[in-house]
Formats: structure tokens, sequence, C-alpha cells
């Protein structure tokens, strides 16, 4: 990404998406996911808890990519609207 988008998606998701997410739907959803994985790694054997580490990464990393294209969307959508 390039450095200003960085700076630009680096203050949005410290600054301003926390207001976003603060509703009771989305903490449930947060505390699920967070009790489903640790109810599928206690099941797992030792062996195989890498490999859940690193699932869970590369989903991480996937979504990581998919909100700085959104954010570039969504800034070129309003540049679009700001020349009407």
């Amino acid at each position: 990404m390039l450095t200003l988008l960085q700076a630009l998606y680096t203050y949005i998701w410290e600054n301003r998406i926390p207001s976003y997410l603060s509703d009771t739907e989305y903490r449930e959803t947060r505390r699920l996911a967070d009790r489903h994985e640790d109810a599928l790694r206690s099941s797992l054997p030792p062996e195989d808890t890498g490999k859940l580490d690193l699932l869970l990464e590369n989903l991480q990393e996937a979504h990581t990519y998919e909100q700085e294209a959104m954010l570039r969307a969504a800034l070129a959508l309003g540049l679009e609207i700001a020349q009407l």
C-alpha cells in the first residue's frame, strides 16, 4: 500500500473504526469466534495447532488486504462524488 494510504488506513483503524465496532452484535460475534477457536484448538493434537495458527495467520493477512482494497475503493468513490 502506498505510504499516504498506509497513514490513512492506520488513522482510520485506530481512530474511526472502534466507534463503528462498538455494537453488541460485533462484540458477540467476536466472542463466539474466540470461543470456537479455543474449542477447536483444545480438540487438536499438539502437532496440529501450528497448522491452525498458520491458517488463521493467512486468513488475517487476506482480510487485511481486503480491508485495504475497501479503503482504496471508498476513497476513489469519495473523490468521484466530490467531482459531481
